[in-house]
């Protein structure tokens, strides 16, 4: 047997006819492959330039820094320029808005969003949180101040004025307006959209500290409020995410146990099944 080798022959193959109608439909279907294919690239194009847009309308709402009287100044000069139908069916208050850019502007403006406060005693406590959060944020060698832009007119915003940039801002926009214009619900929906978005933006402070600056919330109010915010956002645009900063299902559901077997949390199981 190691002498001889065996070769087998290969099996009759029955014959294939190439018809015209064949060679028609094997065109037609390389055509729409290659027609899918570029719609898809075009789809990516078109979320690439929304991305930038929605990134560079937030660099300038937050070019200021992260003090809530500038952030809500460039908030709504910027909603202005988009021509948001809030900004046209509320006037005044956009004048209120755009009153002065200097301290007196910024006094007035934390009295509307902290109504009933004494506007020094709330520039006072904002400050004293935002000043660590800085001095953190410089020591850290990948964190870059964003470049202050003092009027929209100078800022490059070429993919924010793109139709796809510009549509996809005018949509965030709607929905932060969803909850009204009152400045303070406004303000602590923006700064949920940018810790979720680009929290360098907001120095990468804490749920905790963006307690602090809206009168002691909590920190589980905070993420409820970012929860909510980003859930409704991309179910509005089919889509679904989660921020890195965000604990994962399975972390959230850890700890849920853990508070149950401490009683800390109350459970909606009967008495007996608790911690179970």
């Amino acid at each position: 047997m190691d002498a001889y080798t065996i070769s087998l022959l290969p099996e009759h193959e029955h014959a294939t006819f190439w018809t015209p109608r064949d060679a028609l439909m094997a065109e037609e279907e390389s055509a729409s492959e290659r027609g899918a294919q570029l719609r898809e690239e075009r789809g990516t194009a078109w979320w690439d330039d929304a991305f930038a847009g929605v990134n560079e309308g937030l660099d300038w709402c937050f070019c200021g820094g992260a003090h809530p009287a500038q952030v809500l100044w460039r908030f709504w000069r910027l909603a202005q320029a988009l021509h948001c139908p809030q900004t046209l069916e509320y006037a005044p208050l956009g004048e209120r808005l755009f009153w002065e850019q200097g301290l007196a502007g910024g006094r007035h403006r934390l009295q509307l969003v902290f109504p009933g406060c004494d506007a020094e005693e709330v520039d006072w406590r904002i400050r004293r949180v935002l000043a660590p959060a800085l001095a953190q944020a410089r020591r850290r060698s990948r964190w870059e101040p964003p470049h202050a832009v003092e009027r929209l007119e100078d800022f490059p915003c070429t993919a924010l004025w793109s139709p796809p940039g510009e549509e996809a801002l005018q949509r965030v926009f709607a929905y932060l307006f969803r909850k009204g214009i009152t400045p303070g619900r406004l303000l602590r929906r923006v700064y949920a959209f940018a810790k979720w978005l680009r929290p360098e933006l907001v120095l990468e402070m804490s749920l905790g500290d963006l307690g602090k600056i809206f009168g002691g919330e909590t920190r589980a109010v905070q993420s409820w409020r970012v929860r909510q915010l980003m859930n409704g956002l991309l179910e509005g645009m089919g889509s679904s995410g989660r921020a890195t900063w965000q604990r994962g299902e399975a972390t959230r559901l850890r700890c849920r146990q853990g508070q149950l077997r401490r009683k800390l949390r109350n459970s909606r199981l009967e008495p007996a099944e608790r911690g179970q």
